[in-house]
């Protein structure tokens, strides 16, 4: 009988050890973050504006018991781009050049999105699992990149935010916040940011106006003042046409009823190299994001006087880049 009791007693033990095992194997949460790349498209820095954009994501946990009530932080970095201070702002490469960003989790672009040891703040989800041990929770992060960034050369810029310590998702049971949370457990995720930033022009001019005159037997000079605004280090040419009434390549003519004044447009304040859309008589720069001035000058030569009347052209002025 003794034997019997202590083999009963033994397979009992072994019976009840296999029971917790298994107890606190399905107690074992995981917690995955689902994040769509971010992309800010195509901007124009040139504009006063900033720029925005946003996705959706998810955080999903399984492996636990039902009921169990789960604290899921999900935390970013710096990123691949690196960052200034305290991820403000973050920054986004294209090779040396850098465009400050940030993430928000807020649509008013008020609370940088950071980690748990700094950098800004963190969402928290707070997820029941249901009756097979798992739990979702949705979300989404709110990107911006800063006005007032004018001088940034154009190229396609990119920050990867690609696993621990720039992209994870950390969670316990019974966590207060995301910072007792910290990294205790934790699944890396994936999330790339870019922004595609090609050259972009703008050309204002101002009229020229020869004024009131009693004879053009005289030259008679004016000046107009045309701004481009184009990209950092983009390169472009400025092309003035014909207009209206030209007889040949810039042989200019103001006109008023059938009546012509000969004029000319040039690039230079002698008034001997002439402003014309050919490769050799256009004017070349390099954009530096903010309006670059200069000055067309106009002259009527000496020629015999027309009959009396207001006379006009237009002159079309085009930037290429």
């Amino acid at each position: 009988m003794k034997n019997k009791a202590r083999l009963f007693t033994l397979v009992f033990g072994a019976l009840l050890f296999a029971i917790t095992a298994n107890s606190q194997n399905a107690s074992a949460q995981t917690c995955n973050g689902s994040f769509t790349d971010l992309s800010f498209g195509t901007v124009n820095l040139l504009s006063s504006s900033p720029h925005d954009t946003s996705v959706n994501y998810s955080v999903t946990c399984s492996g636990g018991t039902e009921g169990q009530q789960l604290l899921v932080c999900p935390n970013f970095g710096a990123g691949s781009g690196g960052a200034n201070g305290s991820n403000a702002p973050r920054y986004l490469k294209a090779g040396a050049n850098e465009l400050g960003f940030n993430l928000f989790t807020d649509a008013g672009h008020t609370t940088v999105w950071g980690a748990y040891n700094g950098g800004g703040s963190v969402p928290q989800h707070t997820i029941t699992l249901g009756p097979l041990g798992t739990g979702s929770d949705t979300g989404t992060v709110y990107g911006l990149i800063y006005s007032g960034q004018q001088s940034v050369p154009t190229g396609g810029y990119a920050s990867l935010f690609d696993q621990a310590p720039n992209a994870f998702v950390a969670w316990e049971e019974g966590a207060p916040n995301c910072a007792a949370v910290a990294a205790q457990n934790a699944t890396g995720f994936r999330m790339n940011v870019t922004a595609t930033y090609i050259p972009t022009c703008t050309v204002d001019v101002t009229d020229m106006d020869f004024g009131m005159i009693m004879s053009t037997t005289s030259p008679r000079d004016a000046t107009a003042t045309i701004t481009a605004t184009c990209s950092a280090s983009s390169p472009y040419a400025i092309s003035a046409g014909d207009g209206m009434y030209a007889t040949g390549a810039q042989q200019r003519r103001l006109s008023f009823g059938g009546n012509f004044v000969s004029y000319g447009l040039y690039k230079d304040v002698a008034r001997t190299q002439i402003w014309g859309n050919t490769l050799a008589t256009r004017q070349e720069a390099t954009g530096a994001g903010s309006g670059q001035n200069y000055t067309i000058y106009g002259r009527i030569p000496a020629q015999a006087t027309p009959y009396p009347g207001t006379y006009t052209d237009t002159v079309i002025v085009t930037v290429s880049f």
